[in-house]
């Protein structure tokens, strides 16, 4: 009896666990593709992970956003994102709680150099939605878990 009372158990851990880990798959996509782009500098390339009516939490449209975060871009020479924390909420996913971790090389032209750190660490708070199977960030809000650096 206490034999098939747990296998009746590890049978529902386990489809418990598929049904998490099938809920994650789309924010897994998500976030490697997020910090891919954000590595390689490609602006266009996290714009595909961003809904049309994406707004951030100062009031940035989703173009102004990636106006800014351009412009980052050309200050820096490389970038090293590493995500962790990732606090998933609601069901289906409606919003993210992720730390991110970034080191970088700026580059040194004008006033510029020594302007921007090296290592930063922020805490994203991102709203999502699913089209067609895909998870896009509709929101973003931020703030700076670190002080470290210029």
């Amino acid at each position: 009896m206490t034999l098939r009372i747990l296998r009746a158990l590890a049978a529902l851990l386990l489809v418990a666990a598929a049904g998490a880990c099938a809920r994650r798959a789309p924010l897994d996509v998500l976030l490697a593709g997020l910090e891919g782009a954000i590595e390689a500098r490609d602006a266009d390339a996290v714009a595909r992970h961003l809904a049309p009516e994406m707004t951030t939490a100062n009031g940035m449209s989703g173009k102004m956003a990636l106006s800014e975060l351009k412009r980052y871009f050309l200050a820096y020479k490389s970038l090293d994102v590493s995500l962790s924390e990732i606090a998933p909420e609601g069901d289906p996913l409606r919003k993210v709680t992720v730390r991110v971790d970034v080191s970088g090389q700026a580059r040194q032209f004008g006033g510029v150099a020594g302007m921007l750190p090296d290592v930063a660490a922020y805490r994203f708070e991102l709203d999502l939605v699913a089209t067609d199977g895909t998870l896009l960030v509709s929101g973003a809000s931020w703030q700076r878990l670190d002080r470290a650096g210029p």
